[in-house]
């Protein structure tokens, strides 16, 4: 996925974990968790795709958070390897060599 289908893909489990249902799939748990780099005593793949987990907003707010700060940092990260390659403009926007 790329860094944008990420953020959607959180913005989804942010407003479905306050949903009364607040059902994910294995998958999305499973997603979530590399996202986050959140380790836990699960194995991951245990967490089947055709299972479904309750997660409510109490557990997911803390994963979703630090995903997008692992998001943001990539991102940062990104642009840093671009503008020292010369492939964008710098903050001013003053033209590259």
């Amino acid at each position: 996925m790329s860094l944008a289908d990420d953020e959607i893909f959180l913005g989804y489990c942010e407003i479905h974990a306050a949903t009364e249902r607040a059902a994910f799939s294995g998958w999305q748990i499973r997603r979530l968790l590399e996202l986050a780099d959140h380790k836990t005593h699960i194995d991951p793949l245990d967490l089947h795709d055709d299972q479904w987990f309750t997660m409510r907003s109490c557990l997911a707010d803390p994963l979703i958070k630090r995903a997008r700060e692992r998001l943001c940092a990539a991102r940062a990260d990104a642009r840093d390897k671009l503008l020292s390659a010369g492939f964008v403009e710098g903050e001013t926007g003053a033209e590259q060599p």
